[in-house]
């Protein structure tokens, strides 16, 4: 049962990379217009830059973390999803046994504090991005 479980989570694994790998490929050929962004997009440099009008080194360094946080976001936040479906299954799976289950429970608890660190990260890091930002404009 394990080694199914295995396989299903590196086929979805999988299929969400090829997912990206093509969305990205297609996403330059439409863009959304600029009132529909959302205010806190991950990869809104071409704003960032714009707003920055000196192009020195700390934005440059501003903007590389900002890249880098939206990246972790995007791969860090579908793999704890991707766990918590697994430690649901194996909760589901395990029957009567009571030590398995409570280890699912904890695993699950875990996973889904794990999760909001994921977000409250981001969150934390577009603040002090933004605070950066605005202290290099000054």
């Amino acid at each position: 049962m394990k080694k199914i479980i295995k396989k299903i989570g590196i086929m979805i694994i999988l299929a969400l990379a090829i997912n990206f790998a093509i969305s990205s490929f297609f996403a330059s050929a439409y863009t959304i217009p600029e009132q529909f962004r959302p205010l806190n997009e991950p990869f809104s440099i071409g704003k960032e830059l714009n707003k920055a009008q000196g192009g020195n080194t700390t934005t440059g360094t501003i903007i590389f973390l900002q890249i880098l946080a939206g990246g972790l976001l995007y791969f860090a936040a579908p793999l704890a999803i991707i766990i918590i479906v697994m430690t649901g299954f194996n909760m589901a799976f395990q029957g009567a046994e009571t030590e398995k289950i409570e280890e699912s429970k904890r695993s699950l608890t875990w996973s889904v504090l794990g999760l909001l660190l994921i977000i409250l990260s981001y969150s934390l890091v577009r603040i002090i991005i933004k605070a950066a930002l605005q202290a290099a404009a000054n």
